[in-house]
């Protein structure tokens, strides 16, 4: 069974949506942070005060790799705006076929 690489899209860097991304990201980061020193200081609530603190400042330090490394187009299949942040494929979320990418390109294989 061989598939074909058939009409593709161009894919741009999502770097619009990159920034939205961190500035709404560390947002939710510093109220994840702040909540979970409030719940520190209810002693029990450290169990899980000390989690969210951790949790903020790892994705303080991620949000921006992924955001920055997200790929938007349209799909080849339906013509749906999409994002991707995997390097491979991924599946369309509108008509859930099945998207290659390939030199920033969005390709459909038949």
């Amino acid at each position: 069974m061989s598939s074909e690489i058939k009409n593709y899209t161009e894919a741009k860097s999502a770097k619009g949506m990159g920034v939205a991304g961190c500035l709404g990201g560390t947002g939710c980061c510093v109220w994840i942070i702040a909540i979970g020193f409030l719940l520190c200081f209810t002693g029990i609530g450290m169990l899980i005060g000390i989690p969210l603190i951790i949790a903020g400042l790892l994705m303080l330090i991620l949000a921006p790799l992924v955001a920055f490394g997200t790929l938007k187009g349209k799909c080849p299949w339906c013509a749906t705006e999409v994002y991707s942040t995997s390097p491979e494929g991924f599946n369309c979320s509108a008509c859930k076929k099945r998207i290659v990418i390939k030199d920033k390109k969005f390709f459909k294989i038949e």
